[in-house]
């Protein structure tokens, strides 16, 4: 497939560049699309720039975009503790991007000690910003999104938000459920407020090395209420088939 050793080391290990670049591409295919990969990278990070003032060149975030397959991280996107992964399967599509820097981000509120919160705060919350981001980007309509959401939320198999067990429920309900949370939370703080929940479990854990503490404590500061009132309200939400609530994926 390849000339020689040097157009192989091309593709699979293509140096960095010596100018502070954050990017590295691999696979034939990634190299080929490099522009539409670092438009997407740009549009992602100033969005979140935008919305949250995070500075990935200050945090150092760096892009391992790939084509090639059998990564060791995924097919899609992952992250690791530096770095945002997108792989072969996602390679063009921007919402993915979106998501996994908000993991990025969480992993970096979350002092990269591993304070977070519970699984439908982790991905609901990335899911939910990710379609706040395709939005902004002219991609489709947040009702879309909603939409989606909601059709799934409301089976009869649905976990409810706080069971143990949602995170191994088919059909992975933390993404879409915790999408509909994060709107709800959305709606009795500010969209942004979710950066603050962070700020207030790492204050808490440094002081308690308790992590359900620090949830708990962080959550009551950003929202006012406790975890199990929120609990409450989300359900009888849902019991109502989630009505459209005031300002709830609004963007700027």
């Amino acid at each position: 497939m390849y000339r020689d050793f040097a157009a192989y080391r091309a593709v699979v290990a293509p140096p960095l560049n010596m100018s502070g670049d954050r990017l590295l591409i691999s696979g034939a295919e990634a190299l080929k699309d490099e522009q539409q990969i670092r438009q997407i990278i740009a549009q992602v990070e100033h969005f979140f720039a935008a919305e949250f003032k995070f500075s990935a060149e200050e945090e150092n975030t760096t892009w391992q975009v790939t084509s090639l397959t059998g990564s060791s991280y995924s097919d899609c996107g992952a992250i690791t503790a530096l770095t945002v992964f997108i792989g072969p399967s996602c390679l063009l599509a921007p919402s993915v991007y979106a998501h996994e820097f908000f993991h990025h981000m969480q992993g970096v509120w979350g002092d990269r000690v591993g304070v977070g919160g519970p699984a439908w705060e982790g991905e609901g919350q990335a899911t939910y910003w990710q379609a706040l981001f395709d939005v902004s980007s002219g991609a489709t309509e947040y009702r879309r999104w909603r939409s989606g959401w909601v059709q799934l939320a409301t089976g009869d198999a649905t976990p409810a938000l706080d069971d143990p067990e949602l995170v191994n429920a088919d059909g992975s309900p933390e993404y879409w459920l915790g999408a509909l949370a994060a709107e709800m939370l959305a709606s009795i703080a500010d969209r942004h407020a979710i950066r603050d929940w962070y700020g207030g479990m790492v204050a808490a854990y440094r002081e308690t090395q308790d992590y359900e503490q620090a949830q708990q404590r962080g959550f009551y500061e950003a929202y006012g209420i406790s975890m199990d009132e929120f609990y409450r309200r989300f359900a009888e939400w849902r019991a109502d088939g989630f009505p459209q609530l005031p300002e709830a994926g609004s963007t700027p």
